[in-house]
């Protein structure tokens, strides 16, 4: 209901009116907890890259979703919102239909950016261990990320957004993997690993310091995921600012991680496109042609 809605919000209406001299009541029922959010990165604008106030965000952000997650333990008459003795840092089990658990409003304006890497099959007779290379590669990269987030002092917002998927048969898909999907243990699975930034301004300064931070917080992940064999997502890489080594990089990065199959690629779009007339500036750059 649109109340439990509002109660799981709570922690994030009282930061903004903290920030506004508002009242909770001040605050329309109707906004969803990105629209609230939305309203926190702009009600100080001049703070929207400072690092400790987006912790103070996420935080708030983080406590939303733990609430949300503990109204489907009410629901299911094993907890409560108010009166709850439980360990309120918890996050429960949400079982939904999946519409309701994997779909969530993003927000407003945005700048995305995403990369996708193999990970390690499971292994059943593996003994469980403290060393690093017995923890699971996703788990790896993602905290690397955010060991560089914090030396780098990026004001980055939640989420970090990951994903896994099993391969794909496309060829140039960066989840291609060539393993026979019918082969006992052979399916390969990929974790796709987003990093964002907001835009909650149109003062076009502001938003070229957000841009330019991005284009910064984008090579992090770059030069992270070269460790883990990643590459981004076709439809998510921007080439506007790439240095002339980053470009390089980037060919590079590509040609490591489809080889032949980029050649074949090539060979037909030399054959079936040979004035180019299906290669924007995006392609050359990135295919380097």
């Amino acid at each position: 209901t649109l109340e439990v809605e509002i109660e799981c919000q709570r922690p994030m209406r009282e930061l903004l009116c903290s920030q506004t001299g508002q009242s909770l009541d001040d605050i329309p029922q109707h906004l969803s907890f990105a629209d609230v959010r939305d309203l926190l990165l702009a009600s100080d604008i001049g703070r929207v890259l400072d690092t400790e106030w987006i912790k103070r965000i996420n935080a708030a952000e983080l406590q939303y979703w733990i609430n949300t997650s503990r109204k489907y333990e009410h629901i299911a008459g094993i907890g409560a919102l108010d009166g709850d003795d439980s360990d309120s840092t918890k996050v429960p089990l949400q079982i939904d239909y999946s519409e309701n658990v994997l779909s969530f409003k993003c927000g407003g304006q945005q700048l995305v950016y995403e990369v996708c890497f193999p990970i390690d099959k499971p292994q059943k007779d593996k003994v469980n261990t403290d060393k690093d290379e017995d923890v699971p590669v996703e788990i790896r990269f993602v905290t690397e990320l955010m060991q560089r987030i914090e030396e780098s002092d990026i004001a980055a917002p939640t989420p970090l957004e990951q994903r896994f998927t099993a391969s794909s048969s496309s060829y140039l898909s960066p989840a291609y993997s060539a393993n026979n999907a019918d082969e006992e243990d052979g399916v390969d699975a990929f974790s796709w690993l987003g990093i964002i930034l907001y835009l909650p301004t149109q003062e076009e300064q502001k938003r070229r310091w957000i841009k330019n931070e991005f284009r910064a917080y984008s090579e992090i992940l770059n030069e992270l995921g070269d460790k883990y064999g990643a590459v981004g997502h076709w439809a998510k890489v921007e080439v506007d600012g790439l240095t002339k080594h980053q470009r390089q990089q980037l060919q590079k990065r590509l040609r490591a991680r489809f080889g032949s199959s980029l050649d074949r690629f090539l060979e037909i779009r030399k054959t079936s496109d040979p004035k180019g007339l299906l290669t924007n500036d995006v392609v050359s750059d990135m295919l380097g042609v």
